[in-house]
């Protein structure tokens, strides 16, 4: 990271960035040796009996996947929604 350069000049517009997320759950995985599906799904998705949610790529056959291009079923790694 600290080769990184801004994507804009600060102060100038909004960006949105997801680092801060992805170096919790990085956090999260070397304290408790889990990946953050494993802890959505034991800290959220199950206590709170969610049945259709999920980290992406989700399961096809709960979704409502719209016609044409998308980027359903994308793997986005460390970047997962």
């Amino acid at each position: 990271m600290l080769t990184y350069h801004p994507v804009v000049a600060p102060n100038t517009r909004p960006v949105y960035s997801q680092l801060s997320f992805t170096l919790l759950s990085y956090a999260f995985q070397a304290h408790t040796a889990k990946n953050y599906t494993q802890l959505l799904e034991e800290y959220l998705i199950k206590p709170l009996g969610l049945t259709n949610f999920g980290a992406s790529p989700g399961d096809d056959s709960k979704a409502v996947i719209p016609p044409g291009d998308n980027n359903w079923g994308s793997d986005y790694g460390d970047g997962t929604p």
